[in-house]
C-alpha cells in the first residue's frame, strides 16, 4: 500500500483529535467558570481520556508533518503505535461499559464526548489494522504498556489524596475506600493486559495471513 493513503489518514487523525481536544478543553472552561483557568487547566489535563488522546494526536502529527526527527520516528515505530491502539481502545471501552450513562450530555458536549470516546478509538484501531507493520510485536510488550495506565492510576491517587479530586468514579477513594479503589484499578490495569494480548495476537495473525497471501 503506497504511503499517499496512509498519509491522508494520519491527517484526519490530527484534524479530528485536535478539534475534539480544543472542543473539550473550551467547554470545560466555559462550564466551570467558577474556577480558575489554571485550575481548569489542571483538571482538563488529569483525564486519561484526555491524555490518551493528546499522546495520539501528538504521535500522529509528529509522524505526519516531522517522520525523519527522532519524536517522528519514534513515533512511527509499531511498537509504539500499538501502544497507542491499546491506550486509545481501552478509552473506548472503559467509557462505554463504566461511564457513558452517568451524565447526560447534550449538543457540543456530546459531540466532544463522542469524539474522544467513540470516534478517535475506532480511527485509530482502523489505522492500526490497515497501516501499522505487522508482525514485530510479543506477548511480553503488553506489560511495558502498562506503564502509562499504572503511573495515571498512581496520579490519581496522589492527587485524590491531597485535593478529593477523582476524575473517575471507580477510582474515588473517598466515596469507596481504598480497598475498593484499588482492586477497581487492578482489573483496570489487568483489562490493559488483556487488551494488550489480543492485539499481540492480532499482530502475529494478520501477518501469517499476509504471509500466505504472499505466497
Amino acid at each position: 500500500m503506497t504511503n499517499n493513503p496512509k498519509r491522508l489518514y494520519r491527517g484526519a487523525i490530527v484534524i479530528v483529535a485536535w478539534f475534539g481536544l480544543v472542543l473539550q478543553l473550551y467547554l470545560m472552561l466555559k462550564n466551570n467558570a467558577d474556577r480558575s483557568v489554571l485550575q481548569n487547566l489542571v483538571n482538563f489535563f488529569s483525564y486519561f481520556t484526555i491524555l490518551t488522546n493528546i499522546l495520539v494526536a501528538l504521535a500522529t502529527t509528529f509522524s505526519l508533518l516531522i517522520p525523519q526527527t527522532e519524536l517522528g520516528k519514534f513515533f512511527s515505530k509499531p511498537f509504539t503505535e500499538s501502544a497507542l491502539t491499546v491506550y486509545i481502545v481501552m478509552v473506548g471501552v472503559i467509557h462505554f461499559l463504566l461511564l457513558r450513562n452517568i451524565v447526560e450530555l447534550k449538543g457540543s458536549d456530546l459531540l466532544a464526548d463522542t469524539i474522544l470516546h467513540t470516534v478517535m478509538p475506532v480511527l485509530y484501531l482502523l489505522y492500526w489494522l490497515i497501516f501499522v507493520p505487522k508482525g514485530e510485536l510479543r506477548w511480553r510488550d503488553s506489560l511495558q504498556w502498562l506503564l502509562f495506565p499504572f503511573m495515571y492510576f498512581m496520579y490519581v491517587l496522589i492527587r485524590g489524596f491531597i485535593d478529593c479530586f477523582y476524575p473517575y468514579p471507580f477510582a474515588n477513594v473517598d466515596q469507596l475506600g481504598y480497598a475498593k479503589a484499588l482492586m477497581n484499578g487492578g482489573w483496570v490495569l489487568f483489562s490493559f493486559f488483556i487488551c494488550g494480548l489480543i492485539l499481540s495476537f492480532m499482530d502475529g495473525a494478520i501477518q501469517k495471513s499476509q504471509s500466505r497471501k504472499v505466497q
